[in-house]
């Protein structure tokens, strides 16, 4: 699923942010560009479309945005932190009824990026809870790893108190070359522990967790792996692909933590099968020319099959190139 970076705007400034350093600079989709990417995206028969920022729907025409991809066929997900203003939340509630959208017609949802109450700025608890008790099952919980020191026991009280879909997405903070906190793998085993003792207060639960891309297989022993595989898991692998991410100024980046390594211009590019195929061999190529995360990868016969390795961020960190 491909990201229109509506805008670089956000209200908070967490350490992690994957956007880290674009927050102050302002920029914007106009119409008439968003209106191209949107024909792009029809033309290219593509299904789905991630509303991304900063902060999405700080856009002061976020609600057209959405309306318009909706519009043209496109399933629409808005990767938010949640802290919207009553008037906006009610512009898409409207949006929603007036299309008669159910959760179970999965057109419309709303990733919620949470962070633990420590991390909050002012009202951010407030707000959210605000906007979760609007949307219920239009709402994914989404939540980044960035130390070894975290308790996912909040994301089920927050699903069973709004309803929310049942389902919880987990990244690892990578490291972007601009000073954004990330995790580091020397972690990655003890994260593997607490995400796997976490099991069962899911399976009891009934919630999915979702890997985000990032995650080495190896990070897991084989029993940890067995107990993952047998509960409710969501795409249940170890990859890292091309998301692609679409800048204001039409500029595409394989997804955010390579965005300051290597970027084209969307009008060079026919189709997102195109798209695609480019960043697909520029990852290959860089994957041959940097060390693997673990020496171990090199021998690894899940390497390239089961597992990509890790985040390529990451190796690019290790190797001091970010």
């Amino acid at each position: 699923m491909p990201n229109i970076i509506l805008t670089t705007d956000c209200q908070r400034k967490c350490s992690y942010c994957f956007a880290k350093g674009n927050e102050n600079k302002d920029q914007k989709f106009k119409m008439k560009t968003y209106l191209k990417v949107i024909e792009f995206l029809r033309r290219s028969k593509t299904q789905e479309v991630g509303l991304l920022g900063g902060e999405p729907t700080l856009h002061p025409q976020y609600t057209n945005f959405l309306d318009i991809a909706l519009d043209r066929g496109l399933a629409a997900t808005t990767f938010t932190n949640g802290m919207l203003s009553e008037e906006k939340i009610e512009k898409i509630q409207n949006i929603i009824k007036k299309r008669g959208l159910t959760p179970e017609k999965q057109k419309i949802f709303f990733l919620v990026n949470v962070n633990e109450e420590k991390d909050w700025i002012k009202n951010e608890g407030d707000m959210q809870a605000n906007f979760m008790k609007a949307f219920g099952g239009f709402v994914d919980i989404s939540f980044n790893i960035y130390h070894k020191e975290f308790d996912l026991k909040f994301l089920v009280e927050l699903i069973k108190k709004y309803k929310l879909f049942p389902k919880i997405r987990i990244g690892l903070a990578a490291p972007l070359g601009n000073k954004n906190e990330f995790l580091l793998t020397d972690y990655y085993k003890e994260v593997a522990e607490k995400l796997v003792a976490f099991t069962d207060e899911r399976i009891k639960n009934r919630i999915v967790l979702h890997f985000d891309c990032g995650f080495p297989l190896c990070m897991f022993a084989d029993e940890q792996l067995g107990k993952l595989f047998k509960s409710y898991m969501r795409n249940f692998r170890f990859y890292c692909a091309p998301i692609i991410d679409i800048y204001p100024d039409l500029e595409i980046s394989h997804c955010y933590p390579l965005s300051n390594v290597h970027k084209r211009n969307l009008s060079e590019f026919n189709d997102m099968g195109e798209v695609h195929s480019y960043f697909k061999k520029f990852s290959y190529g860089l994957k041959e020319k940097i060390k693997r995360l673990y020496p171990e990868c090199n021998d690894c016969i899940h390497y390239g099959q089961m597992c990509a390795g890790g985040c390529l961020s990451t190796m690019l960190k290790q190797e001091g190139l970010i």
